[in-house]
């Protein structure tokens, strides 16, 4: 589903980038020369890999930053037809997904193909001067730029009777300029395209385009070095029109180049410095432009339908913690009547309660009995508590001290079990600790403990395989 998705977009966000480059060529070749125009196609490969980046939580619904008419990118990558052609038949999609294969397979075999051919037509090399200079063993095959890990000039056999000197400086030189800028890697990324998007015309004829802006680009930058040599440069240009068909992954003199334009770039002069700064002004901004809206678009997409057990999961939590906090705060409601009820008492039941809980200290000085004096007041409750198997839960309570109050609290956990806990103030500063967690019906602990105030205590006990482990952390401490 998810790659199927992917597809769809990318393919789209293909078209806008080419549909872009296309406009874009005939201005930057008026303002930068035949340079420009080819550097306008690393639009294509830049857009496809912002779509794919990620986006932090704030980029989100980043819509209304794109530049007219930019915004309706988003609009254009999740049209109705695109999310139908993404419906909920995933048998339809996993067969799209299988066609697709197929034909970036097949299209992977033909390329490899016309490669090996090319490459078995050139027979054995023979080295024609300085590395990597060869000489093929045919006549019709060179001149030629190809191999990416060990690149290599490949020139045809009858190299040194076809041209003057003049002219294979100039071929060589060409060769040499495809070499030293990258031009075989660019080609290599173009076929992989070719590959991936078998299925998109609009594609195969900008590959065309590319080769021929390639080819302009470099014919350029050799006369920019060769000002005087342009008739010399047209006359190889035109015997070599007659060398074989090109070679997918590699730089040759193709015969299927437009023999009438590449004359014709011979006699425009080259672009001054400030035309070339404009068109390198121009297709930074439509770089930056494009980029950043197939970035936002993607950014703005809408989420993928998530798995039914993660949403299942996540509609349970949002339920809980609904809970969670409804029985907290009927919790404190409680708590407040309680404190309310405590501090309407009167002096004269104070002074009973004084009474009752000096007479239970001359009896005993355990701390059995409720002292309202030493506990009494207002109580601040802090506790976490674990069970095997369940998160970790925090405990937080407000309540009066006194006679025969008491603090409580009950409400559901994230893990969706019910939590109920009971504070008692006692004599000389303590108080008694209950609770009971309670899971679809099963107890699963019930701790009890006496605290000294601002004391810490605990209880821990592991599991036996028929009950869980728990764990208790826990202070009272006067507020």
């Amino acid at each position: 589903m998810m790659a199927s998705t992917t597809l769809l977009e990318l393919t789209l966000v293909l078209s806008l980038a080419l549909l872009l480059v296309a406009a874009l060529r005939p201005l930057l070749r008026g303002l930068g020369g035949a340079a420009a125009a080819y550097a306008s196609w690393a639009l294509v490969p830049l857009v496809l890999v912002s779509i794919l980046l990620p986006h932090p939580p704030a980029t989100l619904g980043m819509r209304e930053a794109l530049p007219m008419p930019l915004a309706a990118l988003p609009r254009i990558l999740h049209a109705a037809p695109v999310q139908q052609a993404m419906g909920s038949d995933r048998g339809g999609l996993d067969a799209w997904l299988l066609l697709w294969l197929a034909g970036a397979c097949s299209s992977a075999v033909l390329l490899g193909w016309q490669q090996v051919r090319f490459v078995r037509m050139l027979g054995p090399l023979r080295a024609a001067g300085p590395k990597p200079v060869f000489y093929s063993d045919s006549a019709a095959a060179g001149p030629a730029l190809l191999g990416l890990l060990r690149p290599r000039i490949v020139l045809p056999a009858d190299f040194a009777q076809r041209y003057t000197d003049e002219e294979q400086a100039l071929i060589v030189l060409h060769e040499r300029i495809h070499l030293r800028r990258g031009d075989l890697y660019a080609n290599a990324a173009c076929s992989v395209l070719q590959v991936l998007f078998w299925f998109h015309p609009l594609l195969h004829l900008a590959a065309r385009a590319f080769r021929l802006d390639q080819e302009l680009a470099c014919d350029a930058s050799v006369l920019r070095h060769h000002t005087h040599s342009r008739r010399v440069y047209a006359g190889a240009i035109l015997k070599t029109q007659l060398a074989a068909a090109g070679v997918p992954v590699g730089c040759n003199w193709q015969s299927r180049h437009p023999l009438k334009g590449r004359i014709m770039s011979l006699t425009r002069p080259s672009p001054k410095r400030s035309a070339r700064l404009l068109g390198t002004g121009v297709l930074a901004i439509s770089a930056a432009l494009a980029c950043y809206s197939a970035w936002a678009a993607a950014a703005d997409s809408p989420a993928a339908p998530a798995d039914p057990v993660a949403q299942q999961t996540a509609e349970l939590k949002a339920a809980n913690t609904a809970a969670r906090a409804e029985a907290a705060a009927a919790g404190m409601a409680e708590k407040a009547a309680a404190s309310a009820k405590v501090l309407a008492g009167t002096a004269a039941k104070k002074q009973a309660a004084a009474a009752k809980q000096a007479a239970a200290l001359a009896k005993s000085d355990t701390p059995t009995a409720p002292d309202a004096q030493a506990a009494g007041g207002q109580l601040k409750l802090e506790a976490t508590y674990s069970v095997d198997g369940l998160p970790e839960q925090k405990v937080n309570m407000i309540g009066m001290g006194g006679e025969g109050s008491t603090m409580y609290l009950g409400g559901t956990a994230e893990s969706g079990c019910v939590d109920e806990w009971q504070l008692t103030p006692y004599q000389r500063d303590t108080v008694m600790f209950r609770g009971k967690l309670v899971c679809k019906g099963v107890v699963l602990a019930s701790p009890s403990v006496m605290l000294k105030l601002d004391q810490r205590g605990a209880v821990e006990f592991k599991g036996d395989g028929a009950h869980p482990g728990f764990k208790l952390d826990v202070v009272v401490s006067r507020m």
